[in-house]
């Protein structure tokens, strides 16, 4: 039996019968061979171009098994969260610091069961130096001085600026020409008054070049005694430390005890209006680090965005708790409650306004080190840190400010089947981050950064999410916090590549615009919000006209003696008055511009159904194959063949 033979008998049937296209007239009896090899030419390129294109589309499947395309241009925005709105002012309050010492110097002493102001001036000083040894162990005087160097960014102009101050006063430590020693330092040393010899003004330490080895002495001085202390921080310095900070810049809203005596007397947020109707401002901001500092932010959502699970999470935590609860505009005591309607809705009056104060003439002096004058605003997705440094937009006092927002939102099919790195982004619970509760790739690029600074400097800046002293990571003296900021800059391009972005997100963007405030004249008096006499914002912008008509006739009334003081919009800096609403208050108008945004949405590019109808069709375009035509293939060349075999057999043994 030629097995050959049968082979071929088989073929040639398959060929009669086959749905492929072209194979019949390969095998037909009596056809020139030219015809037959131009149809075996055909066949084949049929079969190498769809074999070709079907594992093309299946290569492509794979390295790029995902498709973003447009979802929808007209995406409802009530189904949007509102985005984190973040304020900066400039500065520390004037008195922030001293006040919240005594608070935490109160609580001291309550522990011991002694009131501090029934006890002789020697008793409190003893039990100021047992508070200082407990409270802020390694620091040799009250820590003011430190706060003020930490709060700044510019760490250099802080010291110059201290060192300009005792040198107008005349309290510098007494210069020699040897090394800067422990009995001369910074804290402790050893004062003396200018001599008459000595009379010049305090700058000409900076001006004189001959006194420059004297101003580079007195500066290292400085820089030595500020490093000693963080180097002996321990948690309980740290916690304490860090209550002082929280407070050194004016609060956002006014805090018994800690920032404020009354309503309207500190706060960088006077009033906030949302959609037409006013709510306290504790319900929706709180104080929260930035890289900036302390800065105010605005968030409906409750849940934390920092881990937990470490002692800066936690302090950051208890002190905004402790704000609400002491704020003066719920009622000092109460939880304040947040507004019903928190949905997004377009326009104006739909809305969040926010009339800001600056209160220059209660910033600490040498405390600004920015060049303009106003307030930061940021707009960031809900739940991330804000990074001022990377963006921000800047709202100019004395005038209103209109900020449009929009959106982009991305949504995901379920992508989690397929690889990471394949489909470029991660979801919020796929990967589990040090610093913060939820992954994004904000939170991941930034912690990743942080931890690429970390790894040379062995140290973190207070106001960035980190582990602290017995969680690892010790706190940055003010010198290497500056490095530090300087570090994230250089982070190499590819460190943090595996900080996907988000499957699901939504990025925010915003316009600006602004007109200074009309004064109250014939034409607007008692008809704007601002020139109302019954809903006016504190201080009134008429405060002091109204004053003046009063004292016109020579009668003030007890109801007007506000406006004179607590509630007057002429202000004193520096013996020089000014205008409140020309160079402190701002109002800030936030809402949307649009009611709908732009959707994308990830979803796989294709399924497997999805490819084997792509290859059937590239089968069935080229050959005319189909899933029976496979199955026809089986058959001829398993069952029919077999059969043939047998049949050849059996004739052979006939013979």
């Amino acid at each position: 039996m030629d097995k050959c033979a049968v082979f071929g008998q088989t073929f040639k049937q398959y060929g009669d019968r086959a749905g492929i296209c072209g194979l019949s007239y390969i095998v037909e009896n009596g056809i020139h061979y030219i015809e037959r090899i131009l149809w075996i030419i055909i066949v084949l390129i049929g079969v190498i171009v769809a074999i070709v294109m079907s594992v093309q589309a299946y290569i492509a499947w794979k390295d790029s098994p995902v498709l973003t395309t447009v979802s929808t241009t007209a995406l409802p925005i009530k189904t949007l969260d509102w985005p984190s709105i973040t304020v900066c002012g400039q500065g520390r309050g004037l008195g922030a610091i001293e006040r919240v010492y005594d608070v935490q110097f109160k609580r001291f002493a309550e522990k011991k069961g002694i009131k501090p102001e029934e006890i002789s001036p020697e008793k409190k000083k003893e039990l100021e130096e047992e508070f200082l040894n407990e409270a802020y162990s390694g620091i040799k005087e009250n820590p003011s001085n430190l706060v003020t160097a930490m709060s700044g960014s510019n760490i250099d102009a802080v010291v110059q600026s201290a060192v300009l101050e005792m040198a107008e006063n005349g309290s510098l430590p007494e210069y020699n020409e040897t090394s800067w020693g422990n009995e001369t330092s910074w804290g402790n040393g050893t004062r003396r008054k200018r001599e008459a010899s000595d009379d010049v003004p305090g700058v000409d330490l900076f001006l004189n070049p001959k006194r420059q080895p004297e101003l580079d002495q007195f500066l290292e001085g400085a820089k030595a005694d500020y490093q000693s202390v963080f180097s002996e921080l321990d948690e309980v310095s740290f916690r304490n430390m860090f209550e002082l900070l929280w407070y050194s810049s004016n609060p956002c809203f006014d805090i018994g005890d800690y920032s404020s005596d009354y309503l309207h007397q500190k706060s960088l947020i006077k009033e906030c209006l949302w959609k037409g109707t006013r709510i306290n401002c504790s319900t929706v901001f709180s104080m929260a680090p930035t890289d900036r500092g302390m800065c105010c932010v605005l968030s409906f959502k409750e849940d934390s965005f920092l881990r937990m699970d470490n002692m800066y999470a936690k302090k950051v935590d208890e002190l905004q708790k402790q704000d609400r609860l002491a704020s003066l505009d719920s009622g000092k005591g109460n939880q304040p409650e947040k507004p019903d309607d928190l949905r997004a809705e377009v326009g104006l009056p739909k809305g969040l306004t926010l009339t800001l104060d600056a209160h220059t003439n209660l910033q600490s002096a040498k405390s600004v080190e920015d060049n303009f004058q106003g307030f930061l605003v940021g707009v960031t997705p809900p739940g991330e840190v804000p990074l001022m440094r990377q963006g921000s937009y800047l709202l100019r006092p004395g005038n209103q400010n209109y900020l449009g927002i929009s959106a982009i939102n991305t949504v995901s099919d379920d992508l989690r089947d397929i690889a990471e790195e394949k489909r470029g982004c991660l979801y919020y619970d796929e990967i589990e981050l040090d610093f913060f509760e939820q992954y994004s790739q904000s939170a991941c690029v930034l912690e990743c950064q942080l931890k690429w600074a970390m790894e040379s400097l062995g140290c973190n800046p207070w106001f960035f999410p980190g582990k602290y002293v017995n969680d690892e990571v010790s706190i940055c003296d003010p010198w290497t916090s500056a490095e530090f900021m300087e570090n994230l800059g250089k982070v190499p391009d590819n460190q943090c590549d595996h900080c996907l972005s988000d499957c699901d997100s939504t990025q925010y963007s915003a316009s600006m615009s602004s007109a200074p405030f009309r004064e109250c004249t014939v034409v607007n008096k008692g008809l704007s919000g601002l020139c109302s006499y019954s809903s006016a914002p504190t201080p009134p912008i008429w405060s002091s006209e109204i004053v003046q008509q009063y004292n016109d006739v020579g009668v003030i009334p007890e109801y007007i003696e506000k406006y004179m003081d607590k509630s007057s919009s002429t202000r004193e800096l520096d013996g020089v008055e000014y205008n409140a609403y020309t160079e402190d208050i701002s109002i800030l108008h936030i809402y949307w511009e649009s009611s709908t945004a732009l959707q994308f949405q990830r979803s796989p590019r294709m399924t497997w159904i999805d490819f084997i109808s792509q290859v059937g069709g590239l089968l069935g375009l080229f050959l005319g194959f189909s899933l029976v035509s496979g199955v026809e293939i089986i058959y001829w060349f398993t069952i029919r063949l077999a059969r043939n075999m047998v049949l050849a057999r059996n004739d052979v043994e006939l013979k």
